[in-house]
């Protein structure tokens, strides 16, 4: 009750006018290059017909069963903060106390008086998720709009509550009243148990900001990651993941079409043998360019499997060893990424390669170069640009090349 007594005044955040929760953004049609107008109309007007208010069936994200509760109003996002400059509301009051409550409970390593001093502070403010108008969730923070940067202070989501997607709505409503309050960078000093949530949640132990930006105006906390999150004004988060595999379904039907108007139907060719890609029927209309992989050199050690294993054994330690091979060391866990093989539908990782190894099924060093490009594209298609898996994907590929060409192979 000591921290209620020393609580002024509390305020909802203004999120719009007469508006004091979050609400979805209404739905755009996005336009896609040089496609006929009429014709992505036409599919988009599909698309949104089948699926108006929620994300595409067969098609869950990490944050499917929070949006649809939201949706139903079994849960809301609020933001409040202990303001002077307005009339107490007691109801916010008690979401303040809860949420310092849940931040101890789950943070049980971070002191009680730490928590309930920002918390209150007039200078911090709390999203908090109501579920049936408790508080089960929460973010504190502070934003520093001069320096153009918001510090996240605390995060946590209720034990019972987790696993849900709550901690993913959550952030993703918190970048969104970011990018209206027109600031796009988050810091946050994360510990072990944390860095996992907030590279999910697009965060890069990779920080860009200038140090003089943040430096002395955010605490540091000892054996914590710092960790930048940098947010896109042209993006709404909190309908991201859908608006995504809106486009995802639209393009598929637009490589379908385009398919039906240009396919062909070769007459084959009769040879055994090798044959030159080139030399096949109708590949010139597909698209097909030559890549890397045909200037791959015959080395003369492939009729030596035993010789031929030793050498990509060689190189698969080396990439895997790499500091950029974290992400592909194991198969992606539907659980965490329930979408992902919905997007990637050739999926392959080092654990599946070391095993192909042992079974010695590569015969020759163009199956082993297919099955570790595809690790890098695989990233690079269900990945942004701007996320640290992607990066990942690209040096690791360099390096890859590069241990190709010092084994005498490009």
């Amino acid at each position: 009750m000591c921290a209620v007594s020393s609580v002024k005044r509390t305020t909802v955040d203004n999120l719009g006018e007469n508006d004091t929760t979050f609400k979805r953004p209404k739905e755009e049609l996005i336009p896609i290059g040089d496609i006929l107008a009429h014709v992505v109309s036409d599919l988009s007007t599909e698309v949104v017909r089948d699926c108006p208010n929620k994300p595409l069936a067969n098609a869950p994200t990490r944050e499917s069963r929070a949006v649809e509760e939201e949706n139903i109003g079994v849960i809301e996002f609020r933001i409040v903060f202990n303001n002077p400059n307005v009339a107490i509301d007691q109801e916010d009051i008690m979401r303040l106390v809860a949420a310092k409550s849940l931040f101890a409970y789950q943070l049980p390593k971070i002191p009680r008086e730490y928590i309930t001093r920002l918390v209150f502070d007039s200078r911090h403010k709390c999203l908090v998720l109501c579920k049936n108008g408790q508080v089960v969730g929460g973010l504190c923070f502070r934003p520093f709009p001069h320096q153009g940067f918001t510090e996240i202070v605390f995060c946590a989501i209720s034990t019972s509550e987790q696993v849900k997607g709550y901690g993913t709505r959550m952030m993703n409503h918190l970048k969104d009243y970011h990018i209206r309050q027109r600031i796009y960078n988050f810091l946050t000093y994360a510990d072990e148990f944390a860095i996992g949530y907030f590279k999910k949640q697009g965060f890069s132990k990779n920080v860009q900001m200038s140090l003089n930006q943040y430096q002395g105006y955010i605490k540091e906390y000892q054996g914590a990651t710092l960790m930048e999150c940098v947010l896109d004004a042209n993006i709404s988060y909190t309908d991201l993941s859908n608006r995504l595999r809106r486009q995802r379904r639209l393009l598929t039907e637009l490589i379908r079409k385009r398919s039906e108007e240009i396919g062909v139907i070769q007459p084959g060719i009769e040879m055994s043998g090798e044959i030159n890609i080139e030399d096949i029927p109708g590949i010139e209309n597909t698209g097909w360019k030559r890549t890397s992989s045909d200037d791959l050199k015959e080395m003369s050690f492939e009729k030596d499997l035993d010789k031929l294993y030793t050498v990509l054994k060689n190189i698969y330690n080396q990439l895997k060893s790499h500091p950029s091979s974290w992400p592909f060391l194991k198969p992606v866990s539907s659980i965490d990424v329930p979408d992902y093989y919905e997007v990637v539908k050739n999926p392959m990782d080092f654990k599946t390669m070391g095993d192909k190894l042992k079974s010695k099924f590569y015969t020759n060093i163009r199956v082993f170069f297919v099955d570790m490009t595809q690790i890098f594209m695989n990233c690079r298609v269900y990945n942004d640009k701007q996320t640290e898996y992607y990066d990942c994907a690209n040096n690791l590929e360099q390096f890859f090349h590069l241990k190709l060409r010092e084994a005498g192979f490009l």
